[in-house]
């Protein structure tokens, strides 16, 4: 290029020194009034979610009105739902110290009125005299049961140890000279756990984390006010903050303004670091904003979203970050020392986009290769994780293949691809079938609504139910033949799962998506339930939701004895480590449920899968998931070399790999040659960030 347009300087290296991903969310002040559940179906209908909170820097961000000195809600929940009187399978259910898990049988004999979860402080569970469970203080101190042996039910031998101690130090004492604190999933274990402990009030191994986030995150950043949480009249299952950022437990019911978040999607922060040689005078400021303007413009030929910076480093810093080569601070540096200079380039890139540096270089032909880098490129900073598939030649059923895997290694084989399948090289003689981890656990969907990706779910929000109100028809739903994930409602308003594929009349709904807010109307002519959906969300506003007795009534009503689809639908089968996998390889006929009691998933030998009893007994995959990630970078160059020379390829990819290794990277680098044809069609798409 001509050099007043563009300034010509030599790259001697480059490293990546971070590839980041940063998500971004925008607050969103609501001053209406409403209940919890409320203010969550309008944050979720019109922004995200409720607010999570993850540290101290977002509190700051969420500006109320100076003159509002009220509570207002936050997306934190303890919803009873997943605790009180069931086991659950959410973050703030009840667990096992043995495993960190939710109980695998459902099994719990709590004494009348338990849990409570008093004061807001009992997470911890102790047996009494007479076999009763009850919540306490995980402080206060107690005698307890530890258990030795395998984790798997009727394989566990108790003992009491007599010394009053807290939950916490008794369950390292169990760790310590047992297996861990009591687990009991069956009436005989809780029986044996009696028969050890007489009549002491004992610790089991039995604890719950309270509070989860509305949007599932992880957060546990907390900022109670003091005295808080109190669950007063054991009511107060929601948190409110107060004008001074506090938070405050309250009843759901209360009314308050609320809080929204909007997620913005992901940003991506790349930091790379380029040692440079130019004629031009890098410590004039002039020189420095045509640079960072002409990588800019570049940047915008692409439509990427980026912002580039120069931050000066004091001399005594700069010659700390060059002794620790490419220990960045993600910062762009610059200094002078014998007519070379150091940068780093900060740019904030948009997530699908391709990164180009318009650079030159001529570098020294005695030690380096001569190249010029018109720029280089992270495909959306892609990173791929690498497993280890074990074949397991123990027959045990699901459950306790899964617990070994999880065990052991990472967790029973999750199966993203046909690649996947591949990688599954069992040996020859073995023809029988194989326990991968697929499974369509009942307790997720048989008689209850439940939290999970394999529960009944609305239409008009594709969450699930609100209320938990539901009115199965005896036996139902039955999924039979595995394949009746969709809900009519019959002549005397009992609901029924169905094939999708039937033909039904349906009722749809209008008006706001809040129970009692809804209007029916029965739409007398038969479709498939997807085709229901479709009229439904073109003509009115969705297939039925109904979330109340009342609700119920008002749908009987309107469609009198006909039998109708609503909006209940599920989607079967979930992952045992909760991926997102919807890869599937069934047999012809296969999913079937014969007999009711299919729920569990292996691989045959050719690779094809079935359902089958769970308590069956099967050798089994497990996967470790080695935390190995691949980056890949896309380098367009030009040289006086010949790259067509294999020597030269690998000195190039020599000289990188030093760079790297300077940089202490554990990087493994390697050519992909790319077809003439296809090259020509990139080059005319350079940029295109499609």
């Amino acid at each position: 290029m001509d050099s007043t347009e563009l300034l010509i300087f030599v790259v001697f290296g480059f490293g990546l020194t971070s590839c980041s991903q940063t998500r971004f969310y925008e607050y969103h002040y609501i001053n209406q009034q409403m209940t919890w559940t409320d203010a969550q179906r309008y944050c979720r209908e019109k922004h995200t979610d409720l607010v999570t909170i993850k540290s101290i820097d977002d509190i700051s961000k969420l500006n109320r009105t100076s003159s509002d000195t009220s509570q207002m809600w936050i997306g934190l929940t303890d919803d009873p739902k997943s605790w009180k009187g069931v086991m659950g399978n959410d973050s703030n259910s009840w667990r096992w110290s043995a495993t960190g898990e939710p109980s695998e049988t459902d099994y719990q004999n709590w004494n009348s009125s338990e849990p409570n979860y008093a004061q807001g402080d009992e997470t911890c569970v102790y047996v009494n005299g007479n076999g009763k469970w009850f919540d306490e203080v995980c402080s206060s101190e107690n005698y307890f049961v530890c258990f030795d042996g395998t984790n798997a039910p009727g394989q566990r031998t108790y003992t009491l140890v007599t010394d009053q101690q807290s939950w916490k130090d008794a369950q390292t004492y169990c760790r310590t000279n047992h297996t861990d604190l009591a687990t009991i999933e069956t009436v005989q274990e809780n029986t044996e756990v009696m028969s050890v402990k007489s009549t002491h009030t004992a610790w089991i191994g039995l604890y719950r984390v309270p509070w989860r986030w509305s949007d599932k995150s992880n957060s546990s950043f907390r900022n109670w006010h003091n005295g808080e949480p109190s669950n007063f009249n054991g009511t107060q299952h929601c948190v409110a903050e107060n004008a001074d950022h506090s938070w405050h437990d309250y009843n759901c019911n209360r009314k308050f303004f609320f809080c929204c978040y909007k997620d913005l999607g992901v940003k991506k922060t790349v930091n790379v670091r380029v040692k440079i040689q130019t004629v031009a005078d890098l410590s004039d400021p002039a020189i420095n904003a045509q640079i960072l303007q002409q990588l800019g413009e570049r940047f915008r030929t692409l439509q990427s979203d980026v912002k580039l910076r120069w931050v000066t480093q004091p001399r005594k810093q700069e010659e700390d970050t060059d002794e620790a080569d490419g220990n960045s601070q993600h910062r762009l540096f610059l200094r002078e020392q014998s007519g070379h200079f150091f940068a780093d380039i900060l740019a904030l890139v948009n997530f699908k986009c391709w990164i180009f540096f318009a650079l030159k270089s001529e570098m020294d032909s005695t030690e380096l290769l001569i190249f010029v880098v018109f720029g280089f490129g992270l495909t959306s900073c892609s990173q791929t994780l690498f497993y280890e598939y074990h074949y397991i030649n123990q027959s045990m059923t699901w459950t306790d293949a899964q617990r070994y895997c999880r065990e052991k290694h990472t967790d029973l084989v999750t199966i993203e691809s046909i690649d996947d399948i591949s990688r599954l090289n069992r040996p020859s003689s073995d023809t029988s079938p194989m326990w991968i981890g697929l499974n369509d656990d009942p307790k997720s969907w048989k008689g209850v609504m439940g939290n999970d990706s394999n529960s009944w779910r609305w239409s008009a929000t594709g969450e699930p139910s609100e209320t938990d109100y539901q009115n199965w028809n005896s036996s139902e739903p039955n999924y039979a033949q595995e394949n009746e994930t969709c809900v009519y409602v019959n002549g005397n308003g009992k609901w029924f799962d169905e094939v999708c594929s039937s033909e039904k009349y349906f009722v749809c709904f209008d008006d706001t998506n809040a129970p009692g807010q809804r209007t029916y109307t029965l739409i007398p002519t038969q479709l498939s339930w997807k085709d229901a959906q479709t009229y439904c969300r073109t003509n009115h506003t969705d297939l039925a939701t109904i979330e109340t007795v009342q609700e119920n009534a008002e749908v009987m009503s309107v469609k009198s004895s006909h039998n109708a689809w609503i909006g209940l639908y599920r989607v079967p089968w979930r992952w045992s480590d909760k991926s997102n996998s919807s890869f599937r390889n069934w047999k012809s006929g296969q999913p079937n449920n014969y007999d009711g009691t299919e729920h569990c998933v292996v691989e045959n030998a050719d690779h094809s899968w079935h359902d089958y009893d769970c308590n069956r007994t099967f050798f089994f995959w497990c996967y470790k998931d080695l935390g190995v990630k691949k980056t890949v970078v896309r380098v367009k160059i030009q040289t006086v070399a010949d790259l067509s020379d294999p020597a030269i390829n690998a000195q190039i990819l020599q000289q990188l790999g030093e760079r790297f290794r300077t940089l202490q990277s554990d990087v493994k680098l390697r050519w992909v040659t790319q077809p003439r044809k296809q090259e020509e069609d990139t080059d005319e798409a350079d940029g295109n960030c499609s």
